[in-house]
Order: C-alpha cells, then sequence, then structure tokens
C-alpha cells in the first residue's frame, strides 16, 4: 500500500460518519470542524512522531479569542479511546486500523453532539469555568461570557485577575493576555461596547481561520 494509505483511510471514514453531522475538513489536513458563531468545535485525527496511526481528540474553541497567533485551540478537550488504547497504529494491521479509526470517528461524533449540547449558550460557557481558576485563559473565557450574560461584576472579577497574575510577566503571551484583559475590564460596565469588542475579535479570528462572514448574536444566552 502507498505511504499515504493510512491517511486515506481516515479521510475516507471521516468524511462517512463526520460530514453527515455538518463537519467540514479544514483543507487537506486531519481536522474537521463545526462552525457555530462564537464558539466551533472539532475532531482532529493527531499523527504520531514515530509511526504511522492517530489519536483523535475533541474540542471546542471559543472564537472571540484575540491573540492573533493562534489557529485552533482546545479551550476544551477530550481524548478517545479505543480497545488498543489511545493510539491507532497503521504499521501493525491496516485491517484493524481501519476498524478503529472508524470506532474512534464514530465516539468522536458522539463527543461533538455531547459538546454541542453542553455549550449551546453562552451561560453554559461561563458554568462550565464557574469554579475554575482565575487566571490565563480560563479566567478570561471566563469574564468574556460573565459580561456577555451581564454579570458585569463577577467579569470583572475575573478580567482582573487575568490581569494581576499577568502583569510583569516576562512570557509574552501571557502578558499580552493581561493587556487585553485590563481592556475588556474596563468595558465591563459598558453592555454595547463589551459586546462590539467581543464581535471584533470575532471578526477577526473568524478571518485568520477563514471562516465564513456572518452576523453573530452575543444577546447574553
Amino acid at each position: 500500500m502507498p505511504a499515504s494509505a493510512h491517511a486515506a483511510i481516515i479521510d475516507r471514514v471521516a468524511r462517512t460518519v463526520l460530514q453527515p453531522l455538518g463537519l467540514r475538513r479544514k483543507g487537506r489536513s486531519r481536522l474537521w470542524y463545526a462552525d457555530h458563531g462564537w464558539r466551533a468545535f472539532f475532531v482532529e485525527f493527531q499523527p504520531s512522531d514515530w509511526s504511522k496511526g492517530t489519536y483523535c481528540n475533541v474540542g471546542a474553541m471559543w472564537l472571540w479569542n484575540p491573540d492573533p497567533n493562534t489557529a485552533w485551540v482546545f479551550d476544551v478537550d477530550r481524548r478517545l479511546r479505543t480497545s488498543d488504547g489511545e493510539f491507532a497504529s497503521f504499521d501493525r494491521d491496516p485491517t484493524r486500523f481501519e476498524d478503529l479509526v472508524g470506532v474512534m470517528a464514530r465516539s468522536a461524533a458522539a463527543a461533538v453532539t455531547d459538546l454541542r449540547e453542553q455549550f449551546s449558550t453562552l451561560a453554559s460557557v461561563a458554568s462550565y469555568y464557574a469554579a475554575d481558576s482565575l487566571i490565563g485563559w480560563s479566567g478570561y473565557h471566563s469574564g468574556i461570557a460573565l459580561g456577555l450574560i451581564g454579570q458585569e461584576t463577577e467579569a470583572e472579577r475575573r478580567l482582573l485577575a487575568v490581569t494581576a497574575h499577568a502583569d510583569g510577566n516576562p512570557i509574552g503571551w501571557l502578558a499580552a493576555l493581561g493587556a487585553k484583559a485590563r481592556a475588556m475590564t474596563n468595558l465591563v460596565h459598558d453592555a454595547a461596547g463589551f459586546r462590539n469588542a467581543v464581535q471584533s475579535d470575532l471578526a477577526k479570528k473568524r478571518e485568520a481561520l477563514r471562516l465564513y462572514p456572518t452576523e453573530i448574536q452575543l444577546s447574553g444566552r
């Protein structure tokens, strides 16, 4: 079989299982995504550095992410397993590999369905982070979701915590996140201004990911 046979198997199985759910393949990559406006859900058939085969990761991303350098990131992530473990090997048995990829794809389809239901509203994102750390990306995403659903005081508290943690940090991305959190804190009690800033970040991120421009409702749901 040709060297790319395992990639062809992944593509064929993914098209059969994931495409009917509305997922699309990103170019010629192993990533399949479903665009839901302010969030996206995706399935990644992750290669190994050591042998032919695949892992399978399922995730959600909040598309208000303001970092211009990030592509697809797992704000929520799950790694799937089969009876052979987390990695499906092509080298050992190509027929077995196709069976395992089928198991992965069907499990991924179920996981995407679950994530769509779990994160159907902005309030569900805020709830997801309710007991989480107030620093880094989890604190930022929590603050944005809370601000969009009208919980300005708690949003302000969380965004300020992100800024305080990042102040003076030599790590570039963390310092930038702190500065962004500070800017959003200044808007949090201006509902229209806060929404407009999030809409601007959404538009930029969607353009960077080559997603279609669309009108996105951020109405406190």
